[in-house]
């Protein structure tokens, strides 16, 4: 009986297809195997064609994760700090402690405030940061006034923390104000560069 060559397909280590030749016993193994060849050969093929679609795909998602672009703006706010005048006397109405008497022409005026520190950053409170301001925008200060009701300290507030008590000032008979002024320490507002895409 004559002998017929068939092909055999397998995958080899590096992705490829290894076809190589046997020697088959009759013509019908021959035929059997021919179709048998072929069946594992389109297999094989498919699987090979189909390893680089995956591969594309996972190379074209990582070309784009590189390509998304860092942010162009940086942002940040100013702190969150509340300032409330709970009272206000003009004149002041009780005892005055030091001095106790205004001096020739003047009179005291109180207030009774509030801060509170709602934000992460320390803020310092001192009652000198609390002006009197009248019409033509001239502060008057507490310069050292203390009165009969409990008064405001210096201190360092921390997050969630508050204060409250009452500052003098003694100013001219003629003297209107319109504002009481609270200016707090100055805050720096800083962001980080390296977040901010230079292109932006």
């Amino acid at each position: 009986m004559g002998s017929a060559l068939g092909r055999e397909a397998r995958r080899v280590g590096d992705g490829g297809v290894d076809l190589r030749t046997k020697e088959l016993n009759d013509a019908g193994d021959a035929h059997a195997g021919n179709r048998s060849t072929r069946r594992r050969f389109v297999g094989t093929a498919a699987a090979v064609a189909a390893v680089p679609a995956v591969d594309s795909g996972m190379i074209a998602r990582a070309a784009w994760q590189e390509s998304t672009p860092a942010a162009t703006t940086a942002e940040v706010g100013m702190p969150d700090w509340r300032f409330v005048m709970v009272t206000y006397e003009d004149p002041y109405s009780r005892e005055m402690l030091q001095p106790q008497e205004p001096e020739a022409g003047k009179r005291y005026i109180a207030a009774e405030v509030k801060i509170r520190n709602g934000s992460d950053r320390p803020l310092a409170v001192s009652p000198g940061q609390i002006r009197l301001r009248d019409a033509e925008a001239i502060d008057y200060t507490n310069s050292g006034l203390v009165g009969s009701d409990p008064r405001l300290y210096d201190v360092n507030m921390l997050l969630g923390e508050r204060v409250r008590g009452w500052m003098w000032n003694g100013v001219a008979e003629s003297v209107q104000p319109v504002e009481l002024v609270y200016v707090p320490t100055a805050s720096q507002l800083r962001v980080d560069v390296t977040l901010v895409s230079s292109s932006g």
